[in-house]
């Protein structure tokens, strides 16, 4: 049976599997728009102050790799003014968000830790505006007990960020990045951004994997995230923005994935088959999970499959030769 777990960002109208966030979430949720000009406002000052040398001059591709690179080394808030700043690139007051971890069980200690969105302005290339997400696995391999070799784990995982409850139209993005890698070497990017209206969020999909480097085991999707690039008129859109990650493991799949529209609320609507074995969770949320044992395999002796052949091509010969 398939298993319908939702995102929905105003009052749950589904049955209690589904994920939702209550309409006090929504009124706990300031609006942002005055700290978007008033932090763009700053960031020009502070360039009019500490004028930029030609070499901390960065185009826009270089400014989206950079804000990954940030973002995936998990650097505090003070660290990456540090290394954004003198280029141009200011991050809006977090507010010191706890991370959401979907944890899979006390005895495992494996679980993923989800960061709430992130937005920065750079104040050096026509204001424009960068959102980012970013989630970890706790350990470098968390699916050897379902993988003993290499290959896919389990489908593909879907993953960004999610607007809900707009005061007004969100601008066309410039550039979006999804990324995918094992917290070392081995990475997979993607511009391709999945179908969905502007005004919904953006998403991306990847297919995570197992693989085998001079002896060690790797997990691409380890860790994972996105960043997507708007034009200065993002200052003036304000939503609830939300981190989300679905994810299946083994044999399971994802058989559908929606973008909930704002009209109803907002978020993503998924369902799994096989849905022990996945999962969607999001920033704010608190989601467990058990990853369960692995997968038994059937064997069936040679001998008894020649056995139960030669039965089935004698009794055809009976009823239909002979």
């Amino acid at each position: 049976m398939k298993q319908l777990i939702c995102i929905l960002c105003t009052i749950s109208l589904l049955p209690s599997a589904a994920f939702a966030i209550s309409s006090a979430d929504l009124a706990a949720n300031p609006d942002v728009v005055e700290q978007k000009l008033a932090l763009v406002e700053y960031a020009e000052a502070y360039l009019a102050a500490h004028p930029q040398t030609p070499t901390q001059v960065l185009t826009p591709e270089e400014e989206i790799d950079l804000i990954i690179a940030c973002e995936k080394q998990n650097l505090s808030d003070d660290e990456k003014k540090e290394i954004l700043n003198p280029v141009g690139i200011f991050q809006l007051d977090s507010g010191n968000a706890m991370p959401t971890l979907a944890r899979a069980n006390d005895a495992d200690m494996i679980y993923v830790t989800l960061n709430h969105p992130s937005l920065y302005v750079s104040a050096a290339s026509s204001g424009s505006w960068y959102v980012t997400m970013s989630g970890e696995w706790s350990i470098d391999d968390p699916w050897s007990r379902h993988i003993s070799g290499t290959g896919n784990i389990g489908g593909f995982d879907r993953f960004g960020v999610s607007y809900a409850g707009a005061s007004s139209p969100c601008p066309a993005r410039l550039d979006a990045r999804g990324w995918m890698d094992d917290g070392a070497a081995h990475e997979k990017i993607s511009t391709s951004v999945m179908g969905a209206s502007r005004q919904n969020g953006v998403g991306f999909e990847f297919q995570d994997f197992r693989g085998l480097d001079n002896g060690r085991f790797y997990s691409v999707g380890k860790r994972f995230g996105c960043a997507i690039a708007y034009p200065a008129e993002f200052a003036y859109f304000s939503s609830t923005i939300l981190s989300y990650y679905a994810h299946t493991w083994s044999d399971c799949v994802m058989t559908e994935f929606e973008w909930i529209p704002p009209s109803l609320g907002g978020g993503i609507h998924v369902e799994f088959e096989r849905p022990s074995r996945g999962f969607l969770t999001y920033s704010g949320a608190k989601t467990t999970f058990s990853m369960g044992p692995p997968p038994v395999p059937v064997f069936v002796p040679v001998g008894f499959i020649v056995l139960l052949s030669s039965g089935l091509i004698f009794l055809f010969r009976k009823l239909f030769i002979s």
